[in-house]
């Protein structure tokens, strides 16, 4: 890998919470690593200090990175498991069973900064009788996983810079979706925004000032300002997937609509560039190296080189801005 993949995400000794939360893709500093879900193949691949592995069978969905016990936990809504996968060598070295009375897709998940314990949401609605909900499993003495209640279908996680709240969209909620917190000290969720169909995901900025929540019909993000609850803004971009920079001053968005597309939020003016590149991006995450925030994306129709990386003040310096904002 590049000199500078080696130093993303842990600089300074902090750790970017889009490790810790459902990721697609994800960069690890101490072992040189990079992990990749690849969808077309259903291929978990991981590639850490130069060693390259290739994890077949396991349908994964998304997974969060324990970076100093070196473990994946990768969900898999087919088999209804989370898988723990030592990165070193490739190996399953336990599957954590979904609890929940009919098999659901995982919709979201995020670990601790301990790496303790794992927040999984489980989607239920539909055919299933339940309405979905959370579930914490003890990582580390393995005692019986703690259910969550009051949230309709959840849907994706973020958990913040000091561990103290994770929030998650929700669905199933009769037009009335809200934006839920969990508070990691007392295992209780609270909705801190309503009125938030049909959510699909949401990040929080460092610190917590922010929250940017991406719904359906029609496509667009809103954001959520974390101490008041109160809604600042909507920005009209169909979100496929969202990564923030560390400093907190960049959320990412790959385009759902056309996938060689992303579109960059200054999380200050909300305002957005977006960018079009020569490439279809199928994942992608944000990290940083010497102080840059870099853009890590994977792209497998560029099969000599299907990873690619450029800085956010590189991708900025190529575009122009572009006001998508609304109220």
């Amino acid at each position: 890998l590049p000199s500078f993949i080696r130093q993303l995400l842990t600089t300074h000794g902090h750790i970017n919470t889009s490790q810790l939360t459902n990721s697609h893709m994800i960069a690890d500093d101490a072992r040189q690593g990079l992990y990749i879900i690849d969808e077309r193949s259903s291929t978990l691949r991981l590639s850490a200090m130069g060693r390259k592995i290739l994890l077949n069978g396991l349908t994964p969905s998304f997974m969060a990175l324990a970076p100093t016990k070196g473990r994946l936990y990768v969900a898999d809504s087919t088999r209804h498991v989370i898988h723990e996968i030592e990165v070193m060598t490739g190996r399953e070295l336990r599957a954590l069973p979904q609890v929940f009375p009919r098999p659901t897709p995982f919709t979201g998940m995020a670990l601790t900064r301990d790496e303790k314990r794992l927040y999984v949401g489980n989607q239920g609605g539909g055919g299933v009788l339940s309405a979905g909900g959370i579930v914490v499993y003890d990582l580390e003495h393995g005692s019986a996983p703690v259910s969550i209640g009051g949230v309709a279908c959840p849907e994706g996680m973020s958990i913040t810079a000091d561990g103290e709240h994770i929030y998650l969209a929700s669905q199933c909620g009769g037009g009335k979706d809200a934006l839920f917190a969990v508070d990691t000290n007392l295992d209780v969720a609270t909705a801190v925004a309503p009125d938030l169909a049909i959510g699909r995901a949401a990040v929080v900025v460092p610190a917590g000032r922010k929250v940017y929540v991406s719904r359906g019909e029609p496509e667009r993000i809103t954001i959520v300002k974390a101490r008041t609850r109160e809604t600042v803004g909507s920005l009209s971009i169909a979100a496929r997937s969202m990564a923030v920079s560390q400093d907190g001053s960049t959320v990412v968005v790959s385009d759902s609509t056309n996938r060689r597309k992303l579109h960059l939020i200054d999380t200050a003016t909300d305002r957005v560039t977006t960018v079009t590149l020569g490439m279809s991006v199928e994942s992608m995450t944000i990290g940083e190296s010497n102080g840059n925030a870099m853009v890590i994306a994977w792209v497998p129709e560029r099969k000599e080189a299907p990873v690619y990386f450029q800085s956010v003040a590189g991708l900025l310096a190529g575009a122009g801005s572009a006001d998508l904002g609304g109220r």
